[in-house]
């Protein structure tokens, strides 16, 4: 598999708040907007935890890894996409 994707399937983890690689991909699963980042179609089996764990592990030294992360996560909120600020909705009616 394309390393690009466990690439971005951690950055649904970290951006999603996903405590584990486990549930975020069965969220990958079940959400198109996922499958639409990636690039997976609909009828496209999603990789399983243990591959995005390995891949971490064992692919990717974790210096590089952290580096890397913390680039993208710089582009992304120079583009305006990420904000440190929490909100909150209330809908009770």
């Amino acid at each position: 598999m394309d390393p690009l994707i466990f690439v971005k399937i951690l950055m649904i983890q970290y951006l999603e708040g996903f405590r584990s690689v486990r549930f975020t991909c069965k969220q990958i699963q079940q959400h198109a907007t996922y499958r639409w980042f990636l690039s997976i179609s609909a009828t496209e089996k999603v990789s399983c935890h243990s591959s995005v764990s390995k891949f971490l592990r064992h692919r990717v030294d974790p210096g590089v890894w952290e580096a890397l992360f913390g680039h993208v996560l710089q582009w992304i909120q120079e583009d305006g996409f990420l904000s440190p600020d929490t909100w909150a909705a209330d809908e009770t009616e």
